[in-house]
């Protein structure tokens, strides 16, 4: 019984290590909270065009995080007959570094950030942990908020 006690506690610890949120407390540094606060709130947007055989469509993605460490993304496609497929998947995230500069996703990818300002938002692209695994292929994408 001793035993179940213990690994119930270290899934707890451990489930909470990984929904952390940022909070304002003084473990979060300033230029680390300029990070957060140039990250959140917005709608991060792309769009491109996309084809498979027999099929040609524009797709815009929308990214958006929340400081409570949720966020959403959102696929808008259309396709050549101007019929348009909208779908929405809710994450969670969090920073896997002390340098705020790769972000996690439970969707699940990672975003090794390029670039951050206040309009632009640059990443890499991974489905795994570019530290771990720094030769994996990466997909750069650029996002700018949508207006």
């Amino acid at each position: 019984m001793k035993n179940k006690k213990n690994i119930i506690l270290l899934i707890v610890l451990f489930w909470g290590l990984l929904g952390c949120e940022i909070d304002n407390t003084n473990d979060v540094q300033p230029w680390q909270e300029d990070i957060v606060n140039t990250l959140i709130d917005k709608e991060w947007s792309r769009n491109f065009h996309a084809s498979y055989p027999g099929k040609e469509f524009d797709v815009e993605e929308i990214w958006m995080f929340r400081k409570n460490a949720t966020g959403s993304f959102k696929t808008i496609t259309t396709y050549e007959d101007q019929t348009k497929e909208e779908i929405i998947t809710y994450f969670k995230w969090s920073f896997t570094t002390t340098h705020f500069d790769i972000i996690y996703m439970d969707y699940p990818r990672f975003w090794q950030i390029k670039e951050l300002t206040s309009e632009k938002l640059c990443v890499n692209q991974t489905y795994e942990d570019p530290i771990k695994f720094p030769e994996e292929s990466k997909d750069y994408r650029e996002y700018t908020v949508k207006k």
